[in-house]
């Protein structure tokens, strides 16, 4: 038994699903999404090709790979730069966001339980951050709906890693 808790957007009714005790999430290191869904600026900067250069005879090619044209080339630079279109990057900047346990008092936990309007983003957040983040080591892996985490503590002992 415990209390289980869950990472909200309040402001825009989404949230993670980690079906996890606030330990658990405090020591998971799946929960490294949350400056991803955080970031606070554009895309230059961040690595793992959200913003390119490419070549003119690679601009189809990466447009198929989900990247959008920001500027053509021009006399002094040749390249077209282009920037991989993302749902979740920056996402929730700025935004109320809450750890909302089950036995929470803002009834917040309750309501992505019963209110059609919150909305559950884990699965399609994860596969972004999945590639953005690129290092299979560091992936978030397990169950697509939910981040498992890298401990349980039971009555009967820790287990790292466990398999959900």
């Amino acid at each position: 038994m415990g209390q289980y808790f869950r990472i909200a957007n309040v402001d825009k009714k989404e949230y993670i699903e980690l079906s996890s005790k606030l330990w658990e999430i405090c020591a998971n290191n799946d929960c490294r999404i949350l400056p991803y869904l955080l970031a606070d600026g554009n895309k230059d900067g961040v690595g793992s090709g959200l913003l390119t250069c490419v070549e003119p005879e690679e601009v189809e090619e990466f447009k198929k790979r989900g990247y959008a044209v920001v500027n053509e080339p021009t006399e002094s630079f040749r390249w077209y730069l282009m920037e991989k279109v993302t749902e979740y990057f920056g996402r929730w900047w700025g935004d109320r966001i809450v750890v909302a346990g089950d036995y929470g008092y803002s009834g917040i936990y309750e309501a992505i339980n019963n209110d059609p309007r919150w909305n559950d983003i884990t699965e399609k957040a994860v596969k972004e951050f999945n590639e953005f983040i690129e290092i299979n080591e560091l992936k978030i892996t397990g169950i697509p709906q939910r981040i498992n985490p890298d401990m349980i503590i039971t009555p009967n002992g820790a287990y790292m890693n466990p398999k959900l």
